[in-house]
């Protein structure tokens, strides 16, 4: 059970097709490592008890614990966005990729700490705790996107999803070295800026079609980013990441 941790989607997938394991001990296992680590680490504002949305093993997705950023909305639950403002506030909607999850089958481990309102780059601003590096507790994970880079980090589940505008999906997997010596990137984006590795999440939850996407990034590059693209990310690595985030999803 130990390897779990670190399984690709597709390995998931082939132990669930094979019923060497069912989705809730596989829930069951990835809760068991949130309730070890994340005190520590703090990952995690709030962890979820197990609930099914349909299985389906012909769906890629059926089945699989995930983690949402507490910026993504899941009807009734508590959505944040890390700030005492709204520490109170449930959501009373589905966010339109949560409804697309749950209608996959996702089943959710938790919502994932981040700067408060998405305001910062080391989710050290988050109202309710402090994210650590799970590779080095004195170092941050990076931000906004913080919490969910973790919990893949940290195996409490093999997928999570962050949101960006101008590097917080970018900048935490590269704080916590979230791709093996595959290159399997394993941080799914929802809105991404300028990074090449969100072509599932964008052909299958947003739709935005391909040349306005083009545009939108030049034209971000142009007001945003003063200093060379090469300076803040490996166009290399991350076309590399790309590719291995659609064989293995």
């Amino acid at each position: 059970m130990k390897d779990l941790a670190y399984c690709s989607i597709k390995e998931l997938r082939t132990l669930l097709d094979a019923k060497k394991i069912s989705a809730q001990e596989l829930f069951d296992f990835y809760k068991g490592r949130v309730k070890q680590f994340n005190s520590e680490l703090q990952a995690l504002l709030e962890d979820f008890e197990y609930e099914s949305f349909g299985f389906d093993h012909k769906n890629m997705l059926s089945g699989i614990p995930g983690v949402l950023k507490d910026n993504i909305c899941i009807q009734g639950k508590i959505a944040s966005c890390g700030s005492n403002i709204l520490k109170n506030y449930k959501a009373p909607y589905d966010a339109t990729v949560t409804k697309r999850l749950k209608k996959a089958g996702v089943t959710f481990v938790g919502r994932a700490n981040m700067d408060e309102f998405a305001m910062g780059s080391s989710t050290e601003t988050s109202a309710f705790a402090k994210t650590k590096n799970p590779w080095d507790v004195s170092r941050v994970p990076g931000g906004s996107s913080g919490g969910s880079a973790v919990a893949v980090a940290a195996g409490y589940t093999p997928f999570a999803l962050g949101t960006e505008t101008g590097g917080s999906v970018g900048q935490p997997p590269a704080f916590v070295i979230l791709w093996d010596t595959n290159q399997r990137m394993v941080l799914f984006h929802v809105m991404s800026s300028c990074i090449r590795s969100s072509h599932l999440i964008r052909r299958e939850f947003l739709h935005v079609q391909q040349k306005m996407w083009r545009l939108y990034c030049r034209f971000w590059l142009v007001l945003m980013n003063m200093i060379p693209l090469r300076c803040r990310y490996n166009q290399k690595t991350m076309h590399k990441i790309s590719i291995h985030v659609r064989l293995q999803v």
